[in-house]
């Protein structure tokens, strides 16, 4: 159903790839505050299925919606400034010594729908916005943003910044209106997320047992013991695959720069 909803397949995937979003907020907030309660997660997921997912594929379909006028605005055309590898038409015009000279040139950059992801004119003449609705853009633009000017990446963006934000908001909200989860199974959680695991299981579960006789014993290990943030100080080991992380990262895109710097003759 999917694939014949969109009409691209890179759509299709960041589509799929975005899923993960659904659970994100209820997922990483239980585990940094203790205050997220089980009402909290699932109006987290729900908003976040219904806000991301499902309305961004279901409201183009409505007749009412594809074609209402205030939805089908578009950008502003524009260009931008780049140093491109000259071809034999820039040699040509002289603009270029010899092929593959870079140059700078000024690429225009066509108008994008702000509200659709692909804007169609149907046989009888009527423009249709299709694919998917991008509902981040729209809430933007009702709290006062405008887009009129902005480039397709700029909307992507706008797009997966609400996905990502709204559910948090959502889950902070309901979490401070809902009752708080019982103390007792909040302290066996987190005593046993902030006890470090040992090879040996006897020793592994004495080290729990004492984290879950003395609970407070587990504050000095936290940035911001008080408020329920559970968000633990990083130890040598966490600082040393930090490092070891980045500068593996760091020497990919080293790798990917320099593969694409290679020059044939």
């Amino acid at each position: 159903m999917l694939s014949q909803l969109f009409h691209s397949v890179i759509e299709l995937l960041k589509y799929i790839w975005t899923l993960p979003v659904i659970f994100g907020a209820a997922f990483w907030l239980s585990i940094l505050w203790r205050r997220v309660t089980p009402a909290a997660a699932w109006s987290s997921v729900a908003f976040s299925l219904l806000f991301s997912f499902v309305l961004p594929v279901l409201l183009p379909l409505s007749d009412s919606i594809a074609t209402r006028e205030s939805l089908l605005a578009t950008t502003a055309p524009a260009s931008v400034e780049v140093r491109v590898g000259a071809d034999s038409t820039d040699v040509t015009a002289g603009l270029a010594v010899s092929a593959g000279e870079l140059i700078t040139k000024w690429l225009p950059v066509p108008s994008t729908p702000v509200y659709f992801q692909q804007l169609r004119t149907t046989p009888a003449g009527e423009l249709r916005g299709e694919s998917k609705f991008r509902t981040g853009v729209w809430l933007l633009t009702r709290l006062g943003f405008d887009f009129s000017r902005s480039t397709r990446a700029t909307l992507e963006a706008a797009t997966f910044l609400m996905d990502a934000i709204l559910p948090f908001i959502v889950l902070l909200a309901v979490s401070l209106l809902s009752a708080p989860v019982a103390r007792g199974a909040l302290d066996r959680f987190y005593a046993r997320l902030l006890t470090p695991v040992h090879a040996d299981l006897e020793i592994d579960r004495r080290h729990l047992e004492a984290s879950l006789a003395d609970p407070a014993s587990l504050q000095s290990r936290l940035w911001f013991p008080r408020g329920g943030w559970m968000m633990q100080k990083p130890d040598r080991a966490d600082i040393l695959g930090f490092i070891a992380a980045t500068l593996v990262a760091v020497a990919i895109v080293g790798v990917v720069f320099l593969v694409a710097g290679i020059r044939w003759p």
